[in-house]
């Protein structure tokens, strides 16, 4: 009757029960008969209607307890954190790339983002806000750890190496690369970034395919058939947009071409790839890969390589031989 009582003005209902145990001696039917008779008495103006209810009494039996309400609001739904494995995720500071890793992570996944910064080419402004992103995360708990790759001079390597149209394809092939090498290194069972099919030079259908090309782990992408204003209120949603909305020079805005190629060629594209030691430079770049640690998320577990930490953004690590 209470909950009735909170649910507001309605004219009509329905009584809709649940047993977690078939052994519970009420059959649902029986439920929903004992419990809409009671209900009937208690509000004789109002009608009961079980296909169109203004408000729905639900009645679920747990372990020998019962639970009644009728009022509700929507939660962010989703899996335990750690239930689904351990994900890698490119992350920007962007609108994208925190999006995709808030939705992987609702699904159970722990976070290990990725950040490609340009320094020492660009200020660490962008190192700043991601770490700032991960925390407004915080509440998910769904981010252990996070590493920081210096991109800015092999970038410039890149830019030199190859036609001015496939550099961002080049970046890209760099960076999966680099985070499918640390995905192994911490366990990960697949990669996640931001893209939106279609939404900037890189995005399209051809190019997605020249990059998936490095890595032999699965990519997931969450936001593929999302547009920017559903990317931007879900951004809202989950405390980054204001982070997000501030500028800040990273990777993404470094050495970019006048006309980036839209339609990559394979064969363009390997030719471009093989101009340069790309093997040296993925190497280099996950050799010199910091990292910094984050207390929100106890199902984390850090591996045994990759000890460099972050030299601004970490504490400093206490001297264990002191």
């Amino acid at each position: 009757m209470r909950a009735l009582h909170e649910a507001g003005d309605f004219q009509s209902f329905k009584v809709h029960a649940r047993r977690s145990s078939t052994t519970y001696e009420l059959h649902t039917l029986e439920l929903n008969r004992l419990v809409g008779s009671v209900l009937c008495d208690e509000f004789p103006d109002k009608r009961v209607d079980v296909h169109h209810p203004d408000v729905t009494v639900y009645v679920y039996v747990v372990q020998g307890c019962v639970y009644v309400y009728a009022a509700s609001m929507p939660g962010v739904g989703g899996l335990p954190v750690g239930t689904a494995g351990k994900v890698v995720t490119l992350l920007s500071s962007g609108f994208d790339s925190p999006v995709a890793t808030w939705m992987v992570g609702r699904r159970g996944a722990v976070c290990v983002p990725v950040h490609f910064s340009g320094r020492p080419m660009t200020a660490d402004t962008s190192e700043w806000l991601c770490q700032d992103i991960v925390q407004a995360l915080e509440p998910s708990g769904m981010v252990g750890r996070m590493y920081v790759v210096p991109f800015g001079e092999r970038q410039r390597e890149i830019s030199l190496a190859v036609p001015q149209g496939l550099r961002i394809i080049t970046y890209r092939r760099v960076m999966f690369a680099v985070s499918e090498r640390i995905a192994r290194l911490e366990g990960a069972k697949a990669l996640v970034t931001g893209e939106s099919l279609g939404q900037v030079a890189s995005q399209t259908l051809d190019n997605i395919a020249a990059v998936n090309e490095m890595v032999g782990l699965p990519v997931l992408r969450p936001l593929i058939g999302s547009d920017k204003q559903e990317i931007m209120r879900r951004a809202e949603e989950i405390g980054t947009y204001d982070i997000s909305s501030q500028s800040a020079d990273d990777c993404c805005t470094l050495f970019m071409p006048r006309r980036p190629e839209t339609h990559a060629r394979m064969d363009e594209v390997h030719a471009a790839w093989d101009s340069f030691d790309h093997d040296a430079m993925i190497d280099e770049l996950v050799e010199k890969a910091e990292y910094v640690d984050f207390d929100q998320c106890p199902s984390y577990r850090p591996p045994r390589g990759l000890r460099a930490r972050h030299s601004s953004l970490a504490p400093i690590e206490p001297d264990r031989n002191a």
